[in-house]
């Protein structure tokens, strides 16, 4: 499988190329600014830089885990109410 290469631009001055992990991690790091642009190799489309980042990451960020069936609410707590001993009625009985 063919590896996808990223270029960089600022300023007009072309970048890369770079592997599409290396890119988002260097956003991540505040490396490339919001002003910057990317394209994948073999394309003529620039796109700005945080377009390209939502995009890659929404078609390549793995299988989702099924979400838990946990409701939304909890229902009360029920309170537990201990009852008196039963005592006899005759004192005699204890």
């Amino acid at each position: 499988m063919k590896q996808v290469q990223i270029f960089i631009s600022r300023y007009h001055v072309e970048f890369g190329p770079f592997a599409p992990f290396e890119v988002i991690g260097l956003c991540e790091r505040a490396v490339f600014t919001p002003s910057d642009f990317a394209r994948e190799a073999g394309s003529d489309r620039w796109v700005p830089m945080m377009e390209w980042r939502r995009g890659w990451t929404m078609r390549h960020r793995g299988p989702q885990p099924k979400p838990r069936n946990v409701p939304t609410w909890m229902p009360p707590r029920r309170r537990l109410v201990r009852k008196p001993a039963a005592r006899a009625e005759n004192p005699a009985d204890y």
